[in-house]
């Protein structure tokens, strides 16, 4: 079967997987767990509360190897709720769910109270954003063609590749090309890479059932398949 990403995505995952593991660490295709929406990486009640929105902050944190205190986190009250779409139907985000700035007193992480409702949504957005960290102290280049891409990709290099995969947010209207080519190279990260770099770390570890495949969403869940099955067949 032929691969579920373009060759380009393909590429760029492949070889910025192995950049990350040089520049911040060994990831998930290496020994590091993927994170799954259970007691085990999550061992308290989410309730929407501030408290809670606290306990998962701290939670994602230790959990990307970030000193949870080192960060000032702040919930956005006046983030609109509602997105627009474009001629496609595709949503066009006006504002993202979170934001990572370095201010005069260090690193700030803020997430919107419209996505407090799922606490998912709310680990995604905190992978997300402290995968900017993760990548600051990385002194990565953050005026890259490619910046939030390898945030996102970051954040499943983490172990984050489940809720990366499983966020309902589509940044389809959010498109570039890759360079040198005119083909159509998104912002952010799609769920079809995303799922194909989770596959990467289930073929390296000679898994053709995941333990993290009954976590994905049906859609999530079909992309995983795919590219676990095209991996398996090239080898």
């Amino acid at each position: 079967m032929p691969c579920p990403v373009d060759d380009h995505a393909r590429q760029w995952i492949e070889q910025k997987l192995d950049w990350l593991r040089t520049a911040i660490g060994p990831g998930m295709l290496q020994d590091r767990a993927i994170v799954l929406p259970t007691e085990k990486f999550f061992p308290f009640r989410y309730d929407e509360s501030d408290a809670a929105v606290a306990r998962m902050f701290r939670a994602v944190s230790k959990l990307m190897d970030v000193d949870p205190d080192r960060v000032k986190v702040f919930i956005d009250d006046d983030r609109q709720e509602f997105w627009p779409v474009d001629e496609d139907g595709n949503p066009v985000p006006l504002g993202a769910g979170g934001e990572f700035e370095i201010g005069p007193d260090g690193p700030m992480v803020s997430i919107s109270r419209a996505e407090l409702h799922n606490p998912e949504m709310v680990a995604a957005t905190f992978a997300h954003e402290l995968a900017h960290l993760r990548l600051y102290d990385a002194r990565a280049d953050f005026d890259a063609f490619d910046r939030e891409l390898l945030t996102d990709l970051t954040a499943v290099h983490l172990g984050f590749g489940v809720f990366i995969a499983n966020d309902p947010r589509v940044w389809m209207a959010h498109v570039d090309v890759w360079p040198g080519t005119d083909l159509a190279m998104p912002r952010y990260i799609t769920p079809e890479m995303t799922t194909y770099a989770l596959a990467l770390g289930a073929h390296r570890k000679k898994e053709e059932k995941p333990v993290w495949l009954r976590h994905l969403n049906q859609d999530a869940t079909a992309n995983a398949k795919g590219s676990i099955q095209y991996l398996f067949e090239e080898s």
